[in-house]
């Protein structure tokens, strides 16, 4: 390795070191250039100018999670009213409970404040927009540049490493266009259906519920359909057989979708399973949400890299 390449290097990991705090939101851009990149492609074949698609594609993400974000906070709020309610009403039983056995023991519940969250929310405004400008950033420069990024980083090895990169960078396209469309996508599909249902059957918790309905969709084994039989043997239980009967073929219907869907998109191409746990458990762990995307992302590239060590 020459000096031009160890200072490479060398400025690399002080550059890394630096961009640690927003890490997130970086991360956050390159996810998002990915998801849209194939309508990045579709634009710029018609626009022929790489900048200005781009710029029109960043736009478009930026202005559908922003929507969808907003969308998901009136959900989060609406269902964190019904829960404190619901925890107040407990509390009150249980005050009265504790009241005709004289205990001397009170218990109280302790209100949100909202006036402490969006206090909170506007001391952290800095941050949150510069992070924002983070994300539009990497965003349009990764749809934009990625492939002269590329072709750099190949220009750096000799030959049959060039090769090798190539073969690995296909096999982990591969993998994470599976995971995101046979998993992510379905999983995202059949949450809607649930939250759908749940909201149409006045049950509470609903965001709650559909979120559970997700997570349990993106793992192994695990689907949507299993959530929805759940609540509908606990509505079984409290002889409300109405809601019983509909989520049980709603949750027939899921089983049909998740099972046919799921081996159409990524029957060939699927990340090993015990990979795929590893990853999304240790992703969440070390990124939060983005842990969904990231960390089979890095076990994506971990498979690949195997699968080409076994091929010499």
């Amino acid at each position: 390795m020459n000096l031009s390449r160890i200072i490479l290097l060398t400025l690399s990991l002080l550059i890394l070191l630096l961009l640690m705090p927003f890490f997130n939101s970086i991360l956050g851009g390159f996810l998002i250039a990915y998801l849209f990149k194939s309508l990045f492609e579709s634009v710029e074949n018609k626009v022929r100018n790489r900048t200005v698609s781009a710029g029109l594609v960043t736009f478009v993400s930026v202005i559908v999670l922003l929507l969808i974000n907003y969308l998901f906070f009136r959900t989060v709020i609406t269902s964190f009213i019904q829960m404190q309610a619901l925890i107040d009403k407990n509390v009150l039983l249980l005050n009265n409970i504790i009241s005709s056995m004289s205990a001397d023991i009170i218990v109280t519940s302790t209100p949100s404040n909202i006036i402490d969250y969006f206090y909170g929310l506007f001391t952290s405004a800095p941050k949150t927009i510069l992070d924002f400008i983070i994300v539009v950033s990497v965003t349009f420069y990764s749809l934009k540049d990625f492939e002269k990024v590329k072709l750099f980083i190949k220009s750096l090895f000799d030959h049959k490493i060039s090769k090798a990169f190539d073969r690995i960078y296909g096999r982990v396209e591969q993998l994470i266009n599976s995971f995101i469309y046979g998993h992510l996508m379905v999983s995202l599909i059949l949450s809607i259906m649930v939250f759908t249902i749940v909201s149409f059957l006045k049950i509470p918790f609903s965001l709650e519920l559909s979120s559970i309905s997700f997570a349990m969709g993106v793992f192994p084994i695990l689907s949507a359909y299993m959530l929805t039989l759940i609540v509908g043997f606990y509505y079984l239980f409290f002889a409300d057989y109405l809601r019983f009967i509909i989520l049980i073929v709603v949750s027939v219907i899921l089983f049909f979708i998740d099972r046919n869907v799921k081996v159409l998109l990524h029957a060939k191409d699927s990340i090993n399973h015990l990979l795929l746990v590893v990853g999304l458990v240790g992703g969440v762990a070390v990124f939060g949400f983005y842990g969904f995307i990231a960390g089979p992302i890095l076990t994506s590239l971990a498979q690949a890299l195997i699968e080409e060590l076994y091929k010499f």
